[in-house]
């Protein structure tokens, strides 16, 4: 059973619009991800994690956001074929999405789904679903049909964002880590142990992909105190 957001989407366009501290936030884990990749153009960038529940959707979701909001063309892809999650949080249809691409039972205008930023906003963002039945899908994530998707959807956009499945529930971010350009990791944080996102980590890295950096959710300072870094030993990895 899928887990359901406490939040839509709509709510947190509404707050990157009117909290100004939060868009920044946002905004500057943005640009720290472009430095990281100065070397090379981002235009298709995975979000990965340990677990579930670490906040990786959310993550992606709002980089896509902002993103699109600074005027970038941006498609936010659900490349979770097992348990997706966006199509819940943007309220939109699971039909026809990323496992169609993948199947070539679509394109990419069957796809594509257009939301609405507001009639003020600079660039534009659309959401690609996992599409009905994902999962029968999985295998071919390990075939050469993935990256002539990922290489389509790039050409359709300025960035393309996936949302992906976790690093050790299912091998799938295995396949899709190596295919883009840079990957970044999620740690909840007092979520996950210290040794299994130190697994994970090592994973996607030993894949072949392209680690651009970590990104701790969910940290308190009332709670874990300023001081509290539980994985400053991987962070700089």
């Amino acid at each position: 059973m899928e887990s359901i957001p406490s939040h839509s989407a709509r709510d947190y366009l509404e707050r990157l619009r009117t909290d100004r501290r939060v868009a920044q936030a946002w905004e500057t884990l943005g640009s720290s991800l472009a430095l990281a990749g100065s070397d090379k153009l981002l235009r298709t960038l995975l979000v990965c994690s340990t677990q579930p529940q670490e906040g990786k959707t959310t993550v992606a979701t709002h980089l896509a956001m902002v993103a699109a909001l600074a005027g970038e063309r941006v498609l936010l892809v659900d490349a979770d074929l097992r348990r997706p999650r966006l199509h819940t949080l943007f309220g939109i249809p699971i039909e026809c999405g990323f496992a169609d691409l993948l199947e070539g039972r679509a394109a990419f205008a069957d796809v594509a789904r257009p939301f609405d930023l507001g009639a003020d906003a600079r660039g534009a963002l659309h959401v690609v679903p996992s599409g009905a039945g994902s999962a029968a899908s999985v295998p071919l994530l390990a075939s050469q049909q993935l990256a002539d998707v990922v290489a389509a959807l790039g050409a359709n956009a300025d960035k393309v964002i996936f949302d992906s499945p976790p690093a050790l529930s299912v091998s799938d971010a295995l396949f899709l880590a190596p295919a883009v350009d840079g990957v970044v990791f999620v740690v909840g944080a007092g979520e996950v142990a210290k040794r299994e996102a130190v697994l994970a980590k090592e994973r996607i890295a030993n894949s072949g992909a392209r680690l651009l950096g970590f990104v701790m959710n969910r940290f308190d300072d009332a709670k874990h105190g300023p001081g509290y870094h539980p994985y400053h030993a991987y962070y700089e990895g």
